[in-house]
């Protein structure tokens, strides 16, 4: 009897999930700029806390219309948001540490894993004049940072040179 009473509560849970990912969505600035402090305001969740906000390279993401957080994790995210707890409709602060040049795709994600795409596609701009410092993602950001081989130093030029600078560091 208890068996069918907690089958029965899985079963009507799951509906409510579906319908609470379905209306989910968020906003972010439409203008963003490597290195800046910017924000992302949440709606329609029910206040399902905490939440996941994941930006994936553009075209890189599961194409399906929703998506779990591993998943999404498996693609190789430029930059992963954990744990917000800001309510629906008020604003979440965050420095977004992507490159200039790059452009991603917007994720989100309930406390169960369960997300989607929220259809929020963005290309990071150049930094702002007095930007704090961060360091910030590519698309090829697996490749080192530093080596001291020559072979490393033009893999650094060959991205650096696909981010559009020729600086490659030390």
């Amino acid at each position: 009897m208890h068996a069918t009473f907690a089958f029965a509560l899985l079963a009507a849970a799951a509906p409510a999930v579906v319908a609470q990912l379905s209306t989910f969505r968020a906003t972010i600035p439409g203008s963003l700029h490597q290195c800046e402090q910017t924000n992302a305001f949440f709606f329609d969740s029910n206040n399902a806390r905490p939440l996941t906000l994941v930006f994936l390279p553009s075209s890189s993401g599961p194409s399906s219309s929703t998506v779990t957080l591993a998943d999404a994790l498996q693609a190789g995210p430029l930059q992963v948001l954990e744990g917000i707890t800001t309510p629906d409709a008020q604003e979440y602060n965050f420095q977004l540490a992507i490159a200039a040049g790059v452009s991603f795709d917007t994720f989100g994600f309930l406390p169960d894993g369960s997300g989607k795409n929220l259809d929020l596609p963005r290309t990071v701009q150049t930094p702002l004049p007095g930007a704090a410092s961060c360091n910030p993602a590519t698309a090829g950001s697996a490749a080192p940072t530093s080596t001291s081989s020559s072979s490393g130093r033009v893999l650094l030029y060959l991205i650096a040179r696909e981010e559009g600078t020729d600086e490659v560091g030390p």
